[in-house]
């Protein structure tokens, strides 16, 4: 795979796309396999290791290594934040973490679905300006100084939920994405995710802190200064969108054959299928995203949600990966060994499409590799799948393909609606 995808990638423009069955045959399909299909790994299970791999990667292990030279904004195809900083991050802050205010140094979880660690505790505290080091921090005492009292704990690292920013109106604190902020020195009772005391994390930027606390959504902030949260808007009042990927079965209906991952998006999935010699997005930055990864015999597969600032912003995305998919429709790419791509578009509906790349000889046979790529939109989500095989694009293998892209998109839309207007 990794040869061919080469080749893919040095590709021009050339000749045309292969016909394919009708949009609302494919759907029918995937509603007919459905409804017999028996999956074999179940959301909640997923969520399970999620939280366990978000835990640990809290406790300065990151869950999935970011690409070499990665930043924290970037295009649609990788992991991207709207959070801001007055300071170039330091060097020793780790790709889990985002600092987003200077002074005081304060940091929220980096996108990469840190919502789905669940808390390992409830705790009653203060997020305290600690002057040693100039960090916003978990501590037992609204005011940190010098001569603090023997009963005095080590205050751990604060790190907010992902998509936090800082404020400075009416008064300086730290935004929750909902309509609280935290300022400095509040009182709150919180759902934290606890590091052992060892833990070193945030040391180098925090020094005299002993591990870390994390809050892993807004929701998980039960109270700031006496004021509990509305019970009714849970992180998200009416008229605001999810910042925060929460709950999310990302890998339900996979089967348990072959490697799987978990954690912060690593893959540009454009590159899957070779599909980037053609197929360029608009920059829109999402405030979180996960992937799911599968690796075995049969296929490739990739499975990525992304949460956007709003509705609007989630739609021009999906607009760019349909602007660029059509541009790149009816096109065949020839590489250096003869081999050619060829692209098709398939509308499946409002914000929902797939994109099927198929491969052949100089000589017009089948070459063995073919993709087929899924997009899917509900509220300010967005859903993209890429599954690549080395089998042949005959057609029952290609109708295969379809059927299945769009029974995965069909399967995992219904836990999107969350995401939508009026939930679900």
């Amino acid at each position: 795979m990794t040869d061919f995808d080469s080749e893919l990638r040095a590709l021009g423009d050339d000749l045309r796309a292969d016909p394919t069955l009708p949009a609302a045959e494919i759907r029918r399909r995937g509603a007919r396999r459905r409804t017999r299909r028996h999956l074999a790994v179940g959301g909640s299970a997923l969520a399970a290791v999620a939280a366990v791999a978000l835990a640990v990667d809290l406790a300065g292990r990151p869950v999935a290594n970011p690409p070499a030279g990665s930043s924290s904004t970037t295009s649609t195809s990788t992991t991207s934040t709207s959070t801001t900083s007055t300071s170039t991050t330091p060097a020793s802050i780790p790709p889990n973490v985002r600092q987003i205010h200077a002074d005081p140094r304060v940091f929220a979880a980096a996108p990469g679905g840190s919502g789905l660690a669940r808390p390992t505790a409830t705790v009653e505290g203060y997020a305290a300006l600690d002057p040693a080091s100039g960090c916003l921090v978990l501590s037992d005492a609204p005011t940190i100084t010098a001569s603090m009292p023997a009963t005095h704990q080590v205050p751990r690292a604060l790190v907010f939920p992902v998509g936090s920013t800082w404020t400075t109106t009416p008064v300086p604190g730290v935004a929750l994405g909902d309509t609280r902020r935290v300022t400095p020195g509040a009182k709150m009772v919180v759902k934290v995710v606890i590091s052992p005391r060892s833990d070193n994390l945030l040391q180098g930027v925090c020094p005299g802190t002993a591990g870390v606390a994390s809050i892993p959504t807004a929701a998980d902030v039960l109270q700031i200064d006496g004021q509990p949260a509305d019970p009714s808007t849970p992180g998200t009042p009416s008229g605001q969108w999810a910042r925060t990927i929460t709950d999310f079965p990302l890998g339900q209906g996979l089967s348990a054959a072959g490697d799987q991952t978990l954690g912060p998006i690593t893959h540009d999935i454009r590159h899957q299928g070779g599909l980037d010699p053609c197929l360029h997005l608009a920059e829109i930055p999402s405030v979180d995203a996960i992937e799911m990864t599968l690796d075995s015999p049969a296929e490739q597969l990739v499975r990525q949600l992304r949460l956007f600032d709003e509705e609007a912003s989630a739609k021009a995305n999906v607009a760019s990966w349909q602007d660029a998919a059509r541009s790149c429709e009816g096109k065949t790419v020839t590489g250096p060994s003869g081999v050619t791509l060829s692209y098709e578009v398939i509308d499946l509906g409002t914000d929902e499409l797939m994109i099927v790349q198929s491969a052949k000889t100089a000589t017009g046979g089948l070459f063995p590799w073919m993709g087929v790529m899924g997009i899917k939109r509900v509220g300010n989500a967005v859903l993209t799948t890429s599954s690549t095989t080395e089998a042949m694009a005959t057609p029952d293998n290609v109708d295969q393909a379809k059927v299945a892209t769009a029974e995965s998109l069909g399967m995992l839309g219904k836990f999107m609606c969350s995401y939508g207007p009026g939930g679900c």
